[in-house]
């Protein structure tokens, strides 16, 4: 595959978000998606903490946040895919979800429901913090 083909591929299959999201932020993005979409959103969340003392005192500090799952459309049948999240990189938080394209395989080998997927996806996740700023 080619390295444009493989740019464009991370780029269709990747929702960053103009600011990143605690795991709880995140699920409410969620909800708005499975309710817009509409969408059967199945997902797992974790987060790493550390505790430790400093000063004769236990400080608890949240780490990196996981959210994975699947996204199935309510309206095309085969369209679902499954998704990881991508850690900030200097915070607790979340800054994008990627779904899992096939490796090896061109865009256009994809089946059109599943990348159609990634896009109203994509759309809904933006009107989601156009709606956010709003408030």
């Amino acid at each position: 595959m080619a390295q444009g083909s493989i740019d464009d591929m991370l780029e269709k299959s990747t929702i960053t978000f103009p600011e990143p999201l605690t795991i709880n932020e995140t699920r409410k993005l969620l909800g708005y998606i499975a309710k817009t979409l509409p969408a059967n959103i199945n997902y797992h969340t974790a987060q790493h903490f550390s505790i430790y003392a400093e000063n004769k005192r236990v400080v608890d500090e949240p780490g990196t946040p996981s959210v994975t799952g699947t996204i199935r459309s309510l309206k095309e049948t085969f369209a679902a895919d499954s998704f990881s999240s991508k850690p900030s990189d200097d915070t607790p938080k979340i800054s994008s979800l990627r779904f899992s394209p096939m490796p090896g395989y061109e865009l256009s080998e994809h089946r059109p429901e599943v990348v159609k997927l990634w896009k109203d996806v994509k759309t809904l996740a933006e009107a989601y913090f156009k709606l956010m700023h709003k408030k």
